[in-house]
């Protein structure tokens, strides 16, 4: 199970889930799989702990805010932007084709900071892609780019990576480029395929 740690106080309902895969936690298997669960008393089961009434500490029934703390600032440093409040790519749209069963979910994220020696912006996109009658093509493709502007200097790093499979292998294609004041001064490309092994 993905998250541990919940507490359910009396009287909730809980709704379990049973799927094949995790996409894009974990990749597709190449082959449409089948999953057959069994009802009953003998059949399959979820069984959680309960708290026992009393005696250890109990764990809180809900969610208790810690108190704020007076932020300490250097100077020199600041915050100028920040897209997600969890500082990572976050899920912006999910679009799902219901003839192809085709879907494709788009993270983004992008931040900018001052610091003593200048600014940097960071963007980031990812998409993932996955087919219901054809789970050997999943693929992710992520885009980032990082650009620190220095006193008269001005630098800029881009990548794509793309990661996607078929049948038989993984394959990983990149490219990363630095750019200075918006000239081109390196550029590097990769391109490879790994066996699956059965993955």
């Amino acid at each position: 199970m993905h998250f541990t740690s919940w507490v359910f106080p009396k009287g909730h309902r809980i709704r379990l889930s049973v799927s094949n895969a995790q996409w894009p936690m974990l990749w597709p298997t190449p082959y449409p799989a089948t999953t057959s669960l069994l009802l009953g008393p003998d059949a399959s089961r979820l069984v959680l702990p309960v708290v026992p009434r009393g005696g250890a500490a109990r764990p809180a029934p809900s969610y208790q805010p810690i108190p704020e703390k007076k932020e300490r600032r250097l100077p020199g440093y600041e915050a100028l932007s920040m897209e997600t409040p969890s500082a990572y790519g976050e899920v912006s749209s999910i679009d799902r084709n219901p003839r192809t069963g085709k879907a494709t979910v788009i993270a983004n994220n992008e931040s900018a900071h001052r610091y003593p020696w200048g600014e940097q912006r960071y963007t980031e996109k990812f998409s993932h892609q996955a087919e219901d009658g054809h789970p050997e093509k999943a693929s992710v493709r992520g885009e980032y780019a990082i650009e620190v502007k220095l006193p008269g200097r001005t630098l800029r790093w881009e990548s794509v990576v793309v990661f996607s499979s078929d049948r038989e292998n993984f394959r990983y294609e990149g490219t990363r480029k630095l750019w200075e004041n918006g000239k081109l001064v390196r550029e590097k490309a990769w391109d490879r395929k790994f066996p699956r092994d059965f993955q």
